[in-house]
């Protein structure tokens, strides 16, 4: 097949047309898809300032006040704007608006216009905003530094429709998923909204994954009684970082493999939209050697594999060693993570878990390949007195790079899923059995979770049941 490239002068939007044996497919890659891409060359990196009465061009903007500014071609998030202030080819996210904002063209997703605030539209492409009433006042002809011909200044538009049409930026497709988020369009699937799942995920820079209680296991856990014969396929609610539920991932497994040699068996876990029901990604797990066994070879390293549609999205797996004294598990977009991945993800030193669980966190760092630079992490929320009685967890995932893309989530998604498998599917810090026999336990504690190469090896503490002489 052949593909032909133009680049248009809307930054980082570039369109594709893609011949296929049988059929000819134009695809839009645009902001939507980039989700805070770095600086343009030549611009600069501004974090935590306040900026007031500035013209700033070709810089990435996070977490700023800004105060009477105009922004040329910057990708600006977690920002606050009062005053007056004109966005020029921008893409902004998570914006409070205090004043008056004019955006042309770029894109203005994701935010709130506060009291007192409004938001003027010339040719820009607005979603998610909270609060924004459309504003008459955009003539429909192209915007400043554009010729009616369809050339813009400093470079060139293809099609000359721009002049004719009068829209600026050329408008997002609507209804194909995959045209404006980065994931796979595949020649004869069905399109997705740009509100589903995926399109969530695309733009969100954290997501929330909270494991559902079962009352069967609380009730045999606290008795100490049938507990493997209790054990449950675990359910999973995901939410986006403003707390909306977005899909729901659900453990297929066999009865007996689960209730014999949990948390290690083999299982599928179906994460489907919430909107529709509809399976958007689905995550294999074969069965490995329990947390005894280091990860010295292929049978004793676990891994995860994430697939959407039958199409493959990326894979998820231990090296050898299992990152010696400090857990590893490297992620790929391919078949071989141990050897060509994109990030990988890195646990508590040493010990973790157990105990340590009920009143502090569990950070994973999420590295990129080279090492360098933070992608994102893993996070663990300390469970309190939850984690006394169950094994349910609740995990931050936090994307902290914005060359993150659709399947790179979704892998680093499914890669969570696993990490609580491996470490947080054991029984929960404290057991007690009321009903013990003398010389029996009736209480353990497991202080923590001493991890090295792959080996798992609960450190607990045991009161035992007094004999009759004893007593």
């Amino acid at each position: 097949s052949k593909a032909t490239v133009s680049v248009l002068n809307w930054p980082h939007a570039v369109r594709l047309t893609m011949s296929y044996p049988a059929q000819t497919q134009q695809v839009t890659y645009g902001q939507q898809a980039v989700q805070g891409y770095p600086p343009q060359p030549g611009g600069q990196f501004i974090t935590k300032e306040d900026l007031s009465g500035q013209h700033i061009q070709n810089a990435t903007i996070q977490e700023c006040d800004v105060v009477n500014c105009t922004l040329t071609n910057c990708n600006i998030t977690k920002a606050d704007f009062k005053g007056t202030c004109t966005l020029q080819n921008c893409t902004t996210r998570e914006i409070d608006v205090y004043g008056t904002v004019t955006v042309q063209g770029g894109s203005f997703t994701w935010g709130e216009v506060k009291a007192g605030g409004q938001v003027i539209d010339q040719g820009a492409h607005i979603e998610d905003i909270d609060g924004y009433i459309p504003q008459s006042g955009y003539g429909g002809g192209p915007p400043p530094g554009a010729a009616a011909g369809g050339a813009m200044a400093g470079g060139a538009m293809a099609g000359g429709a721009y002049g004719a049409q009068g829209n600026y930026p050329p408008p997002p497709p609507q209804g194909a998923y995959g045209q404006q988020h980065g994931h796979p369009l595949v020649p004869g699937q069905g399109a997705m909204g740009a509100n589903d799942a995926w399109g969530v995920v695309a733009r969100s820079q954290k997501m929330i994954v909270e494991q559902q209680i079962s009352m069967l296991e609380v009730l045999a856990d606290t008795a100490n009684t049938c507990e493997a014969c209790c054990e449950q396929p675990n359910v999973y609610k995901i939410y986006d970082e403003a707390g909306r539920h977005v899909m729901t991932a659900k453990e297929e497994s066999e009865f007996c493999n689960r209730c014999c040699c949990n948390p290690c068996h083999e299982l599928i876990l179906h994460v489907t939209d919430e909107a529709n029901g509809q399976e958007v990604l689905r995550v294999d797990r074969p069965m490995k050697c329990g947390g005894c066994c280091p990860a010295w070879c292929g049978p004793c390293q676990h891994e995860a594999t994430a697939t959407s549609n039958g199409r493959f999205i990326g894979k998820s797996r231990q090296p050898a060693c299992g990152g010696g004294c400090r857990p590893e598990i490297r992620v790929g977009l391919n078949e071989s993570p141990d050897e060509d991945y994109f990030a990988s993800v890195h646990g508590p030193g040493c010990c973790f878990g157990g105990c340590t669980e009920v009143c502090c966190e569990q950070e994973f760092l999420v590295e990129s390949a080279s090492g360098n630079e933070a992608d994102g992490r893993i996070n663990k929320v300390m469970g309190g007195l939850k984690e006394i009685a169950t094994d349910s967890d609740t995990f931050h995932l936090e994307f902290n790079n914005p060359a993150l893309d659709a399947n790179k989530k979704m892998t680093l998604l499914s890669t969570l899923l696993l990490v609580d498998y491996m470490f947080f599917e054991q029984n929960q810090p404290f057991e007690c059995n009321p009903c013990a026999s003398p010389g029996e336990t009736c209480l353990s504690c497991t202080l923590f979770e001493f991890y090295c190469c792959g080996f798992l090896l609960p450190c607990k503490l045991s009161c035992t049941s007094a004999s009759s002489e004893d007593s």
